[in-house]
């Protein structure tokens, strides 16, 4: 059931707030002073499953006033070259959670965490530059949602040098979700359902931009313009 307060919202920002959680299953970690990173809670860039630790085991670091990745830092044997933490002896760590401090240890380094004196900083973890843009959002979005591939033409739709709305119309083309009146019938608007241009065929996508008689009289004139002999 919907909720009442966003029964108003547009229907793009409905698609927004449905999908935060996308944008939030990508927030990872880039530890610098380990100061923001709570242990055995929180991911950081090339960390892996063993990451998550059992509350148990929170709560007897917790206990030892260990909270954050900088918590556990040895210094006494880091060097330049090596970070050292702190070994499950000094913290009591034995038995049944001795596995899973290994295994959380393992995945720092295997991750190559080093602590600088820089602040730590949340960044996207599906796009190298660790920003999130609603066009990356959207491939991950495709990928991780709905289960397809990449499409060879979204990185070059994106890249053309025209206006962003016209970007947008030929996404919506290219994916059959132009607001053609098929479309729309489909989400129960009423309407004419016919070509609002030559009012002789169904309005659908392929009609309005390739069959309709008055979008090929423009196609030939734009092929004109661009030097193409006889149009398209």
């Amino acid at each position: 059931m919907e909720d009442k307060s966003q029964s108003n919202f547009s229907v793009v920002w409905k698609a927004v707030v449905k999908h935060f959680d996308l944008v939030g299953s990508g927030l990872v970690w880039r530890i610098g002073n380990g100061r923001m990173v709570r242990i055995g809670i929180d991911p950081w860039v090339g960390c892996g499953r063993d990451r998550v630790l059992p509350v148990e085991l929170r709560l007897h670091l917790e206990a030892r006033g260990c909270l954050f990745i900088a918590d556990i830092e040895d210094q006494e044997n880091s060097s330049l070259w090596h970070q050292g933490w702190i070994s499950a002896q000094r913290l009591d760590i034995y038995d049944d959670l001795l596995e899973a401090w290994e295994g959380f240890i393992r995945q720092l380094r295997v991750s190559n965490v080093r602590l600088t004196n820089r602040a730590d900083v949340l960044v996207w973890d599906y796009h190298p530059s660790g920003c999130y843009t609603p066009k990356h959002g959207y491939i991950q979005l495709n990928v991780l949602v709905h289960n397809r591939e990449l499409v060879w033409w979204w990185k070059q739709l994106w890249k053309l040098k025209c206006p962003g709305k016209a970007k947008l119309l030929f996404w919506a083309i290219l994916e059959n979700k132009a607001p053609t009146w098929d479309i729309l019938q489909k989400r129960f608007l009423e309407g004419p359902g016919f070509c609002a241009l030559c009012r002789k065929a169904e309005e659908t996508i392929h009609h309005l931009f390739v069959h309709c008689s008055f979008s090929q009289t423009i196609w030939t004139e734009v092929g004109k313009q661009l030097g193409f002999i006889g149009g398209w």
